[in-house]
């Protein structure tokens, strides 16, 4: 089933109308009982696209801040990680100096099993934190820039999509 929008302005807001396409006029759901030419529809809704823009300066400017942003995160990111490092480091010449009082028998085994466990959670953890910590989202700059290309043509890609991609742009 093929669904038609219209956009109606109203007192400086668009209300946009969805009804279902029939033959050469689009009939509103409801509250809306009434019918439209399904090719004006088509026509105010590309019109209503063509003024959804960013324009290119503003694009640019969200990406360099971005861009920004970003450096600084990672200088932070990378500070973090090394004393999560150096923290893994420490946790493992402790568990090391478990074992060697352990086989020196300066402590028991109910004591050793118990520092061992608790190290060994501790390490677990320590190295969930460090591969977080080292997973950069590099392509989150190149979605960005997709995502402000498609901001700056609305109406040329409506044109360009089948029935499918204007579903799901919509939607």
């Amino acid at each position: 089933m093929l669904f038609s929008y219209l956009i109606i302005k109203n007192s400086n807001s668009f209300l946009f109308l969805i009804g279902q396409l029939s033959g050469k006029h689009t009939h509103c759901q409801s509250p809306f009982k009434t019918r439209f030419r399904a090719d004006e529809a088509n026509e105010a809704f590309r019109c209503c696209l063509q003024k959804i823009t960013l324009k290119p300066e503003y694009a640019d400017t969200y990406l360099n801040l971005f861009d920004a942003v970003t450096k600084q995160e990672d200088g932070d990111r990378k500070i973090e990680l090394q004393k999560v490092e150096q923290i893994i480091k420490d946790v493992d010449a402790s568990l090391l100096k478990a074992n060697r009082m352990f086989i020196e028998e300066k402590i028991d085994i109910d004591s050793y099993n118990r520092l061992k466990k608790s190290y060994s959670e501790d390490l677990i953890i320590l190295k969930q934190k460090e591969v977080a910590l080292q997973e950069v989202n590099k392509d989150l700059l190149e979605q960005l820039e997709f995502a402000f290309k498609v901001m700056s043509n609305l109406q040329k890609l409506w044109n360009d999509l089948d029935l499918e991609g204007k579903r799901l742009l919509v939607s």
